[in-house]
């Protein structure tokens, strides 16, 4: 069953507005754009989705620059996620015991989701170990929902988003402005939006993951991208598998 943890308010209206004005500005070239439910967009497909990174180890100059007013609302939310890290402390020492001498990052981006995106489930990378959402607008009109599958079958983990008809709701959760809602990442935290987005949707995706270079440097890119190899130990990690 996925572990969560939800909390009212983490961020006030001032620092709200604060976010929703500078993503209302940001230089368009810092904006990148996705179709609906994948990491690139298809030709003739309309722009479903803009991301603008705000955590990562491969921030550029460019970025950083533009995040610097800010910067406040960003160290809050670092601290945000490093309490978390003790929330599931317990489950994260599970998930990274195979891992030798790990190194970790935090990864995040304010995001828009167009009206009539789409977002099945998916349990986020296998790299991912505790991930968070935080709104800017309103969700009620798009609410974040965590399904159980019907079959617990393999086919699940040979694409990381799944058609909504294989699984069930388990919890759906209506998302007031300044919210966070977080999970620990394993092969339990399918999670995405129930039907198409009615009104555009704005939020703070942030993530706790084991560092790029690390990965780079342990992991066969070939057994950690989709579909999934249970022979990676990362991959075991995500599936509770043992070595």
């Amino acid at each position: 069953m996925i572990k969560y943890n939800l909390k009212k308010r983490i961020l006030t209206k001032k620092e709200i507005i604060r976010l929703l004005n500078f993503f209302n500005k940001i230089n368009p070239k810092l904006i990148r754009n996705y179709g609906s439910n994948r990491y690139s967009l298809k030709k003739n497909q309309k722009q479903m989705r803009q991301a603008i990174m705000i955590f990562g180890s491969k921030m550029n100059k460019s970025s950083l620059k533009e995040l610097s007013e800010i910067n406040d609302i960003l160290d809050k939310l670092k601290k945000i996620i490093i309490k978390l890290t003790k929330t599931f402390s317990t489950e994260i020492d599970n998930r990274i015991k195979n891992c030798k001498n790990p190194k970790f990052e935090i990864f995040g981006n304010i995001v828009k989701a167009n009206k009539n995106y789409k977002l099945d489930p998916h349990t986020d990378h296998p790299s991912f170990l505790i991930s968070a959402i935080i709104p800017i607008t309103d969700l009620e009109s798009s609410s974040t929902c965590f399904y159980e599958p019907i079959n617990d079958s393999d086919l699940l983990f040979k694409k990381n988003f799944q058609p909504i008809k294989k699984f069930r709701l388990h919890k759906k959760f209506n998302l007031k402005e300044g919210d966070i809602l977080s999970w620990l990442v394993d092969k339990n935290s399918w999670h995405g939006v129930m039907g198409k987005v009615r009104k555009d949707r704005l939020t703070i995706n942030l993530h706790y993951k084991l560092h790029t270079d690390y990965i780079k440097n342990n992991f066969e890119y070939e057994t950690i991208k989709y579909p999934l190899d249970k022979n990676s130990a990362l991959v075991k990690s995500f599936l509770y598998l043992d070595e």
